[in-house]
């Protein structure tokens, strides 16, 4: 049974194979559909077949496409054919309708392995080192460990900032990675940042494998000091305060409380890492 798909501009013009009928959802679109039972005969509003980002060329829906927010999200996959997060309500076929230029944004930051965000000006008793910075769609991630500007795995590119003496952090402005370090601000150390392209999320590993101090903190997501900002598969830039516009950097501010945690790294041989908290 086909379930949000298209199918469209077939050879012989029928939508139908040489043997007999088959099912597919409402949810569907066969363009033309004289076999097919319960699916949507319309067109489907397709752009030329292009290279929209990821591994293979699609069709991207136009914004008129009754594909738009009609597919059914029981059976919606999270990402599309090229790696774009879907709506609440997807999008039929293999591409997700985003806007022309809508830029990626950050929907989440997570510490170890909780299943909740932090919250501006939340507070938690999770000290362990290690942040997920989760993303709206896939962001450039080029292959190895090469020095590429803009790579969403270079870890200058987050900074995780506390205050110094004076108790107050001065280098979380909107453009924050642009002006550097301010005042005695202490940064915490970003010992790696690796990628998750099925996650759509960015693995900080912190601290030398140490448990954060209870403290303030800001955390910092570079998105305004081009060329040294992250982009998304398409180019753009970084939509840090979630105005629609690209080029700003994104900041989380929150504190964490005295915590009983005491975590550790521990190897398993080569360069793989676990983190352990007790």
């Amino acid at each position: 049974m086909l379930t949000n798909s298209i199918i469209t501009n077939t050879i012989n013009g029928s939508g139908c194979s040489r043997r007999g009928t088959f099912i597919a959802g409402p949810d569907s679109i066969i363009e033309a559909s004289r076999c097919i039972t319960n699916a949507r005969s319309v067109d489907p509003e397709l752009e030329p077949l292009a290279d929209n980002g990821g591994l293979a060329q699609t069709h991207a829906i136009k914004v008129n496409s009754p594909a738009r927010n009609s597919g059914d999200p029981a059976s919606c996959e999270q990402l599309d054919q090229r790696g774009v997060i879907r709506g609440n309500i997807c999008d039929v076929g293999a591409f997700e309708f985003v806007g022309e230029n809508q830029p990626v944004e950050i929907v989440g930051v997570r510490i170890g392995n909780s299943n909740r965000d932090l919250r501006e000006g939340g507070n938690s008793n999770n000290a362990q080192p290690l942040f997920r910075v989760r993303f709206s769609m896939n962001v450039f991630n080029p292959p190895g460990d090469a020095a590429v500007i803009g790579d969403v795995s270079d870890e200058t590119l987050y900074r995780l900032i506390r205050p110094g003496l004076d108790g107050v952090i001065e280098s979380n402005s909107s453009n924050a990675c642009l002006l550097g370090l301010q005042g005695d601000d202490i940064v915490v150390v970003i010992d790696k940042a690796g990628y998750s392209d099925s996650g759509l999320f960015t693995r900080l590993d912190l601290n030398n494998g140490q448990s954060l101090p209870a403290s303030d903190y800001s955390l910092l997501v570079c998105g305004s000091s081009a060329p040294t900002v992250i982009t998304d598969i398409f180019g753009r830039g970084l939509d840090g305060n979630g105005d629609g516009v690209s080029g700003d950097d994104y900041v989380l501010n929150f504190s964490i409380s005295d915590s009983n945690d005491l975590c550790f790294p521990i190897e398993h041989g080569g360069s793989k890492v676990s983190m352990v908290c007790l």
